[in-house]
């Protein structure tokens, strides 16, 4: 993708409406999309700062129709990138701060896109065939998990911030020197861009005080 390409796409994202249901970004992440936005070489195209989530695949969970599922899900952030060496800083950036999940995607006409991502996820079925398959100690058990789970993905958010705002600061010979390592020690990976929509996220912290009544009504 050519530069003046890169600066119709970024100026386009940035005039376009947010395509989340949330309708805004989350606030744990709002200073480090700003921040991202604010270098003329990266923007974001879709951000979840991390959320805890309790839902069921089939139908309602108060009919108890389908199975219920406990799901943590740490922050993920799509950037796009002028060149492969910006994407580079910015992934180095990522996985020295916790998001080891984190990859480069190049997709058929050029387009270059970080996506920083964690491993530090959650899923655990809670139902099975209308059957309530865990106790309320283990409910408690997994809101536990989940709670400080989001503590450890909040602190690599600011560790995230905190490295990238140390990258840009470096001056450009000291940047160009270890992308250049980068590329020695790790191969491309090469796959289909993700879309362009922004995520819903909710910083969501599970009270402890989990029973079967609030996952399901039995009345």
């Amino acid at each position: 993708m050519s530069s003046e390409s890169f600066d119709k796409q970024r100026e386009s994202c940035f005039d376009g409406l947010d395509l989340s249901r949330k309708g805004s970004i989350d606030v744990p992440i709002v200073d480090l999309v700003k921040l991202i936005n604010d270098q003329s070489n990266y923007f974001t195209t879709s951000s979840c700062s991390g959320r805890i989530l309790l839902f069921e695949q089939v139908s309602s969970l108060r009919a108890l129709e389908g199975d219920a599922v406990f799901k943590f899900e740490p922050m993920v952030l799509h950037v796009q990138c002028r060149s492969v060496a910006d994407a580079q800083s910015l992934h180095a950036c990522a996985v020295a701060s916790g998001f080891r999940n984190s990859g480069i995607t190049i997709g058929s006409r050029g387009k270059i896109i970080t996506a920083v991502r964690s491993t530090h996820s959650l899923e655990v079925p809670l139902s099975k065939d209308r059957r309530l398959m865990v106790s309320h100690e283990y409910l408690k058990f997994l809101a536990d998990c989940a709670n400080a789970k989001m503590q450890e993905n909040l602190t690599r958010i600011e560790r995230f911030h905190e490295n990238f705002s140390a990258m840009l600061s470096k001056p450009e010979s000291e940047k160009t020197k270890k992308n250049r390592k980068n590329r020695k020690a790790r191969p491309d990976t090469v796959q289909q861009s993700p879309c362009n929509a922004d995520v819903e996220g909710k910083n969501n912290v599970v009270d402890d005080d989990i029973s079967p009544s609030f996952l399901f009504d039995n009345t």
